[in-house]
């Protein structure tokens, strides 16, 4: 569960030893409780900075070195507080176990209760946060203590201000100089946030208001520059990168670019027939750079992601909306939201799925992300359409096409059915089969908004 610096590159020799020379690095390092802020510009080499320091502590066995890489376009783990906590519990147990005694306890007890972790039971943030904290103290009666986290900007700024307030009360909650505590050293990099800079010095809101818009907008006019003139499909391109619940892999996401709401194919083989299907991972590669002007690319793991958090933070917040000047970023995300839960639900009403009988992600690459996000796409919190809308849109849809509707009740809505439990999504699909045995449902009156309705509040 340790969160590696593997796409940190390491510093060009020569370029970073001036750190150690630095006043401000040279009285962190040499204090007995200290945080140490690297801020700068993105792309300007924070990251390479603290891994540099990071490396210059690691290979210390009298120290314990904790280390987390917050990455914005990865995925829940590595972007959230949960991961965080989760990897630095990870990284204390390989070296300090005995601090960790009665976490290992609970780990026991619950397994013996209730089963096994991950789908009998769960850890939360707030239990993993609790738990770091009060073993600290008994780490350090052990152990000096150097915790490095890099880009804290990529996990909220709710979260960041949260995570800094936190730290700063641990440090202050351990007095310097106790007799058997050692030293305890926090080291953050981050872009320059404004508001997380103002709001630790108690600025007012017209102060941090001022400061937003004071941000240098260098890139953001490269970026400009690149989009213009953008294709319709470099944008469905860049959207899916930006809303998309989880980051796609190439697989699925040459599904998600050839579908579209109103698509007028029945079957996946149909589909395939498209111009703009592209059937292997080496086109599906040069067509994400070239759609994206470079800006995107796709990782060793093969998931499709943007070459650097501005970017994502630029068409989210101005990009997407100045290429369409009549709406807002917020219209823009609840467009983006609506359209993607209408093609998982197209993508499910798919001949070859209602006919299967297993759902293997080789032969239906779309389909874990279409099950498991179509609701959460449809259910976007400002969304005014609801998920049976979009599902009724969905069949509206083809009614147009001259499917009849008895198509979707009889025919599409049993395989995404079926599929619920495939993926666990067992709340709906406990709900339709006791639907399925009600006298409403015996009787044909049992419609997609109430399975739509009761599978959204259920899920």
């Amino acid at each position: 569960m340790q969160n590696p610096s593997y796409e940190i590159g390491s510093a060009v020799a020569g370029t970073c030893e001036w750190l150690r020379r630095h006043e401000k690095y040279t009285t962190w390092a040499a204090c007995d409780r200290g945080l140490l802020w690297i801020k700068g510009k993105p792309g300007s080499g924070k990251s390479t900075l603290l891994k540099y320091a990071l490396d210059s502590y690691g290979g210390r066995n009298s120290d314990l070195v904790l280390a987390f890489f917050f990455h914005g376009r990865g995925d829940e783990l590595q972007r959230t507080l949960f991961g965080l906590f989760r990897s630095l519990l990870h990284q204390i147990l390989r070296r300090a176990p005995h601090a960790l005694s009665d976490l290992v306890n609970t780990f026991e007890k619950r397994c013996k209760d209730f089963g096994k972790p991950g789908e009998k039971w769960q850890w939360h943030e707030e239990e993993l946060r609790r738990v770091f904290e009060s073993s600290l103290l008994n780490v350090l009666e052990t152990y000096p203590v150097w915790l490095f986290v890099d880009a804290l900007d990529e996990c909220g700024e709710d979260n960041a201000v949260k995570l800094v307030d936190m730290f700063k009360s641990l440090l202050k909650s351990i007095p310097s100089q106790s007799i058997g505590i050692r030293q305890f050293r926090i080291c953050f990099s981050c872009r320059h946030y404004p508001v997380l800079d103002l709001e630790r010095e108690g600025a007012g809101s017209a102060k941090i208001e001022a400061a937003v818009y004071s941000i240098p907008r260098d890139l953001d006019e490269l970026y400009r520059q690149l989009i213009r003139s953008m294709e319709p499909a470099s944008l469905k391109l860049i959207q899916w990168i930006c809303f998309a619940t989880r980051p796609l892999s190439t697989d699925e996401l040459r599904w998600a670019m050839v579908i579209e709401a109103d698509c007028p194919h029945r079957s996946l083989q149909a589909c395939q027939s498209e111009e703009e299907y592209v059937s292997d991972n080496v086109r599906m590669k040069r067509q994400v750079q070239t759609l994206s002007r470079g800006l995107a690319e796709v990782t060793h793991a093969q998931d499709v992601q943007f070459i650097h958090q501005s970017v994502k933070d630029f068409f989210v917040e101005k990009g997407l909306s100045a290429l369409d000047g009549s709406v807002t970023s917020t219209e823009v995300a609840i467009r983006a939201h609506f359209r993607f839960s209408r093609i998982c639900i197209r993508y499910l009403a798919m001949e070859e799925i209602g006919r299967s009988t297993s759902y293997n992600d080789s032969d239906f690459p779309f389909l874990r992300y279409a099950v498991t996000s179509w609701v959460a796409c449809a259910g976007c919190r400002s969304l005014t359409a609801s998920p049976c809308e979009a599902l009724e849109s969905s069949q509206r849809e083809s009614g147009r096409r001259g499917e009849p509707s008895s198509l979707w009740q009889a025919e599409r809505t049993p395989p995404l059915v079926s599929l619920c439990p495939h993926y666990w999504l067992s709340a709906a699909h406990e709900f339709w089969w006791e639907a399925d045995r009600s006298p409403a449902a015996r009787a044909g009156s049992s419609t997609i908004r109430e399975l739509c309705l009761s599978t959204w509040s259920s899920c």
